[in-house]
């Protein structure tokens, strides 16, 4: 050896270390997968098991309440629970009716869209929502 750098010696050198390189990189990506996955549906499972009540019917909230305001019905896990915290006639009862009213209409404003579009597809084709958002007074249609 007299001092001199074979440029093979470093080919192959580099190449090794790109593979380590790309390696490397891959598994990260994997691993940011796998843990985006994990956020996603432990946030999904947190938000729904710790959400005092829902605007739809769902199998986790099987006792159903009213606003005060519009008479809109939603639906908890306990009636005793929901009432205790957020007592009749208190301002956190108001409070939360009123974003139960918010999640109400938003929810409904999109149902209504989809029964208009199908209404004009076909004309027979019932509006529920619609029909419950005009007796509220409120215009359901973004059409």
């Amino acid at each position: 050896m007299d001092g001199t750098i074979d440029v093979n010696d470093v080919a192959k050198s580099t190449k090794t270390s790109d593979r380590g390189g790309r390696l490397c990189f891959i598994c990260c990506c994997f691993v940011l997968f796998c843990s985006s996955i994990i956020l996603l549906v432990g946030y999904d499972y947190y938000t729904k098991s710790h959400y005092p009540y829902s605007v739809v019917v769902d199998d986790s909230y099987p006792f159903t309440l009213t606003t005060k305001k519009f008479g809109i019905e939603f639906y908890v896990k306990s009636r005793d629970k929901f009432d205790r915290k957020y007592a009749v006639g208190t301002s956190k009862r108001s409070k939360i009716e009123d974003k139960i009213i918010e999640d109400y209409l938003y929810y409904a404003k999109q149902c209504c869209d989809d029964e208009q579009e199908w209404h004009q597809v076909r004309p027979d084709f019932p509006t529920p929502t619609c029909d419950k958002l005009q007796s509220l007074g409120i215009n359901g249609s973004r059409l």
